[in-house]
């Protein structure tokens, strides 16, 4: 079942809220519309959302239900116009349950991440270096693929992490999703510094090789999304 939820402009807060449907297996695809998140934030393009500060988040009621392979990928803009995150785990997308499920992709202008967590290896994190410059839109892509992940920028491989025993990604009833910060207990994890375009995540492994051939627009849903 495939489905795409466009979000509303949300309040001065900039957190925005909707609402996924539990379907299995399901994926989501957000479109993002023109959003700023601060007076003073540079103008960028329509049909992308502006994170500037490192509490800027989109939080989504729901979960996803994969099982051994996930494609969590993105179309980002790091802005010379704003400022540069102190932080490593900037995140553009986040399902978390403590101690039973992560799905992640995080990136600034140093770094890629991605991770999940699975039964045998419950940190599967890779890292990586993003050689992305400043003030250009980028495809980006983190690939569970069974017992491999990998990491993509502009349909080029960046790394891969091979691990051994059950590639089963945990899914939980209780997780949340968000697109920006994350709320972790009395804490938060910043936000993704930059302009997203649009974020999909899928229930297969959508790329492998060393090099693939990124969307070049925004990606229609399908039977995997």
């Amino acid at each position: 079942m495939s489905q795409q939820k466009k979000l509303l402009k949300p309040s001065s807060s900039y957190t925005c809220i909707t609402n996924l449907k539990r379907v299995y297996p399901i994926a989501i695809l957000l479109v993002l519309p023109h959003i700023t998140a601060s007076a003073n934030a540079q103008p960028f393009p329509s049909g992308c959302a502006v994170f500037s500060r490192p509490t800027d988040t989109i939080s989504i009621n729901g979960h996803t239900l994969v099982t051994n392979q996930i494609t969590i990928e993105a179309e980002i803009l790091i802005s010379s116009a704003l400022p540069v995150p102190t932080y490593s785990e900037a995140r553009i997308f986040e399902e978390q349950v403590s101690g039973l499920c992560d799905k992640q992709l995080w990136a600034s202008l140093g770094i890629i991440r991605g991770a999940t967590w699975v039964g045998d290896n419950p940190n599967t994190l890779i890292t990586v270096t993003n050689p992305g410059a400043n003030d250009v839109w980028h495809h980006l892509a983190f690939v569970h693929d069974f017992n491999e992940d990998r990491v993509y920028l502009d349909g080029l491989e960046l790394g891969t992490l091979d691990f051994s025993g059950d590639p089963s990604i945990a899914n939980s009833p209780d997780s949340r999703i968000s697109i920006g910060a994350f709320l972790y207990g009395p804490g938060i994890v910043g936000s993704f510094i930059g302009a997203i375009q649009w974020v999909r995540v899928s229930c297969v492994a959508r790329y492998s090789g060393a090099s693939v051939t990124p969307p070049v627009t925004v990606p229609s849903s399908d039977a995997f999304t």
